[in-house]
């Protein structure tokens, strides 16, 4: 029996015993217990399973088991919640979101860096040490007990289960829509906004990958898991969903924070403008790329202002990836009294960064021309924590960005780009290419497929690209 185990009572068999509804866990048992929730055979038990992982810029992650999920629309933190309860929020794209609510059987959580950094350097060169299991109040025991069961017998030294390249090997490759349909749809929004119908759309498109062989989503997602859990500085959030008959599999590698609060403090940003690597002093000086930050900016503070005290906004700044760079405006303040942080997100979401500006002839640009975002793509995910009291509750939510969805033998990723009046076909082609490297590198994609996705076909004029 392993160190765990001995800290924990056996299971009655009486109805009314149960388990601890917390219990800390030695990191090596951690990852045991990784291995058994995304292990198939815990699935032929509990086929309705769902599994989803949410992990923040800090490092903090969450890892929740689902059996029989309990889903609502929200705009509050739930009435007669107990303190310290937690819950994962998500949302598909939609106009305004609909934010539903999932409570998670089984909770394991990873600690995140605190906000005043000064464990920052001792994380990074040991990783993590310890992680907390929690059991959802009422849980029946003998689930409960098989979990304890499984992890006395999975190994706690898993290896990752794929290589970081070339891991999926593909066979086929479509783009939807092809570069000639995806330029006639930048011309076609550019005679809008010359019309005056709206200033700003995102245009999106996606490339499918169809596999040699099909993987095991679950697999995937364990390998995921442990190198997210790897101690290296990471930019970006990391949700995942696995779900459905066949567990298909949503990822997304998203550096956009939509909302953090913390009680009635709250921060978010505009990120919009985006180049090539090494290209940020020029992208801080140019007219469209500022123009495009400038107008999510603005229309964030204009949604913020009757539910905020007051509103702080930082200076314009980059936020390097290793794959892109953007422009960032960073947004803070503090909400009036009695005000949801949940309201507020729907409020904001979509920005114009993810949709455009106005948003309902925007909206009707992008479903008229069938390309609404689908799947997870451009909504949310996150959690809100329960506090002591209102003003404790913990808030956060990424825009599901630089995605991808696992499903049988194909793999989707996704891509979009701010479409202005300046904007170049050529451009934004290669920008939406680009933004598909974090989750196909993740995925163990081959490494040359970006470039073939980035890719101008032959012939096409592409001029001097320097920003996107």
């Amino acid at each position: 029996m392993n160190s765990f185990l001995k800290t924990l009572p056996s299971v009655s068999d009486t109805p009314e015993a149960g388990l601890p509804n917390t219990r800390d866990l030695p990191f090596p048992a951690a990852r045991g217990l990784i291995g058994v929730l995304t292990d198939p055979a815990l699935k032929s038990s509990f086929p309705g399973r769902s599994l989803r992982v949410f992990s923040d810029l800090r490092g903090g992650l969450y890892l929740g088991f689902f059996i029989d999920e309990a889903l609502g629309a929200v705009t509050g933190a739930p009435e007669q919640a107990e303190p310290d309860s937690f819950f994962f929020l998500e949302s598909p794209f939609a106009c305004p979101p609909v934010i539903t609510r999932h409570v998670p059987d089984v909770l394991l959580e990873f600690p995140e860096t605190p906000e005043d950094g000064t464990s920052t350097s001792a994380a990074a060169s040991a990783g993590y040490r310890s992680a907390k299991l929690h059991f959802r109040p009422g849980l029946p025991r003998d689930f409960a007990g098989r979990i304890l069961t499984a992890i006395d017998s999975f190994p706690q030294d898993i290896p990752a289960v794929l290589p970081r390249e070339s891991a999926l090997s593909s066979e086929a490759l479509h783009l939807f829509p092809d570069y000639q349909g995806f330029r006639d749809t930048v011309l076609r929004a550019q005679e809008s906004m010359r019309q005056g119908i709206f200033h700003k759309v995102v245009l999106s498109r996606r490339a499918e990958i169809i596999l040699r062989t099909a993987p095991r989503p679950a697999d995937l997602l364990r390998d995921l898991i442990f190198r997210r859990l790897a101690p290296e500085p990471c930019g970006a959030y990391f949700y995942a969903r696995l779900a459905g008959p066949e567990d298909a599999l949503f990822v997304s590698f998203s550096p956009e924070t939509l909302l953090q609060s913390r009680g009635r403090e709250f921060r978010t940003e505009a990120l919009a403008g985006s180049c090539p690597p090494g290209q940020g002093s020029f992208l801080l000086r140019d007219a469209k790329n500022i123009q495009e930050n400038s107008i999510v900016a603005e229309e964030i503070k204009e949604r913020l202002a009757e539910l905020a005290l007051s509103l702080r906004t930082g200076p314009l700044t980059l936020k390097p990836l290793d794959y892109i760079e953007h422009l960032k405006t960073p947004i803070s303040g503090l909400l009036k009294e009695g005000v949801s942080p949940l309201e507020v997100s729907r409020r904001l979401h979509p920005t114009p960064a993810v949709l455009g500006f106005p948003r309902e002839p925007a909206l009707g640009f992008l479903r008229d021309e069938g390309l609404l975002p689908e799947s997870l793509y451009a909504g949310l995910g996150g959690f809100i924590r329960t506090g002591a009291s209102g003003d404790e509750d913990r808030l956060t939510l990424a825009v599901l960005l630089r995605a991808a969805r696992v499903h049988s033998r194909s793999v989707t990723l996704y891509g979009g780009a701010g479409i202005l009046p300046a904007s170049r076909p050529e451009s934004e082609w290669r920008e939406t290419g680009s933004k598909m490297k974090a989750a196909s590198e993740a995925l163990g994609l081959p490494r040359d497929l970006i470039s073939i996705i980035a890719a101008l076909p032959a012939g096409t004029e592409s001029g001097q690209l320097q920003t996107n």
